[in-house]
């Protein structure tokens, strides 16, 4: 079991505008079940970090401050002091802060549960609305509870939906059901996960020393 972070930063966002489909990273994001919390937001403003948490810690702190919780979500504002070289009353204000502006939007614990129940990645081809893009749609589809991530994608389809379900025909009575069945949608492709190998930079299955990349001098 890991315990992770979810926050917000100028990369690495899940609903991204038509404008800028150019700048999606790709990628699969979701390979496995969540559990998370997600946090009050108080503000829509964008603040990347906030002003006020920026003057509570240096900006290259608050970097780092964020980089650690990323890693382990489960570290508590006096160990972040430790390891940052602050006070832990800085620590917890700007984190408390972060997290009434929106930067860090969540934490949520990570399942390496691959033998239970299934997950699958799904295409989708659309139409896009005159003056909502593709958001509206994408809003839509997000509402159902089998949808774990919806992402806006370059290429040759638009969004890419990660879904899971019980089993097999769980996942295909969603598709045929509610996904192809919605307005705006042209056509649907389903890829199965059969096997998660990594996920945030974390290895689930550790390779043996003698398979390991070697690393060239």
């Amino acid at each position: 079991m890991i315990f992770c972070l979810q926050f917000v930063d100028n990369v690495h966002i899940e609903k991204i505008s038509p404008k800028k489909r150019t700048q999606s990273t790709g990628g699969v994001p979701f390979l496995v079940n969540s559990f998370q919390t997600r946090l009050p937001r108080t503000s829509n403003k964008q603040i990347l970090p906030s002003t006020l948490a920026r003057a509570i810690l240096p900006r290259m702190t608050l970097e780092a401050l964020l980089k650690l919780l990323e890693e382990d979500a489960r570290l508590t504002d006096k160990q972040l002091a430790a390891r940052l070289g602050a006070d832990v009353e800085e620590v917890a204000a700007a984190r408390a802060e972060l997290e009434n502006q929106g930067r860090i939007v969540g934490y949520q614990t990570i399942v390496n549960d691959d033998s239970v129940g299934v997950a699958a990645f799904i295409e989708v081809r659309c139409t896009p609305e005159r003056e909502g893009g593709f958001n509206r749609l994408a809003e839509r589809i997000s509402r159902f509870d089998e949808v774990k991530s919806c992402y806006l994608m370059s290429g040759g389809y638009d969004l890419l939906v990660m879904v899971e379900a019980k089993d097999l025909m769980g996942v295909a009575r969603f598709v045929t059901d509610k996904l192809s069945s919605m307005e705006g949608v042209i056509s649907t492709a389903t890829h199965f996960r059969l096997k998660t190998y990594k996920l945030y930079g974390l290895m689930f299955d550790e390779p043996s020393c003698s398979e390991r990349l070697s690393v060239a001098p």
